[in-house]
């Protein structure tokens, strides 16, 4: 069966952290119940933070991996870390700001299976407001009809945090 790892790329994070691991931890039952996934990894890169991010992350209970890097690396290496370290078939990532739901990944799972994709990337946008500045949501909207003119799929959101994907697909 196989095995899902969700990378959680931390940089000063310590006001969101601790509610998006123990939720993460709360929904991994669920999820695996849902997608029949045999089990699910959560690994948390800590990038370099300089607030309280890696105090939190060592007082949190519960079944999760910690990899820290001494100086900040920038949020790219901090995926690569993740990526490199995981152990799953499967890899999604989620940023640690806590605008992501991870009950998302069930959807996102069954979508990537049934349709034998290799990533499906998840929306950021649903039916409520959003914080995003106006210019910014222009500007993600023109160049998500880009991407789906050039790529014949249809994209709705180009920058989301949110991504998951064979692994197999991954140069390491």
């Amino acid at each position: 069966m196989p095995t899902l790892s969700i990378v959680v790329p931390a940089y000063n994070e310590e006001l969101q952290i601790r509610q998006v691991v123990e939720n993460l931890l709360a929904t991994k039952p669920r999820l695996e119940k849902e997608t029949g996934l045999e089990a699910i990894e959560i690994l948390v890169v800590n990038d370099g933070s300089t607030d309280a991010t890696g105090t939190l992350l060592s007082e949190i209970r519960g079944e999760f991996r910690v990899v820290t890097h001494e100086l900040n690396r920038v949020y790219g290496a901090a995926l690569k870390t993740g990526f490199r370290e995981a152990t799953g078939d499967f890899v999604a990532f989620m940023d640690a700001d806590g605008t992501i739901d991870p009950e998302s990944y069930s959807a996102m799972y069954k979508a990537l299976v049934e349709k034998e994709a290799d990533m499906v990337v998840g929306k950021r946008f649903g039916q409520g407001s959003s914080e995003m500045p106006f210019v910014r949501k222009i500007g993600n909207r023109f160049f998500a009809i880009f991407l789906s003119l050039l790529s014949g799929t249809k994209v709705k959101d180009t920058a989301s945090g949110m991504r998951l994907f064979r692994k197999k697909i991954v140069p390491l």
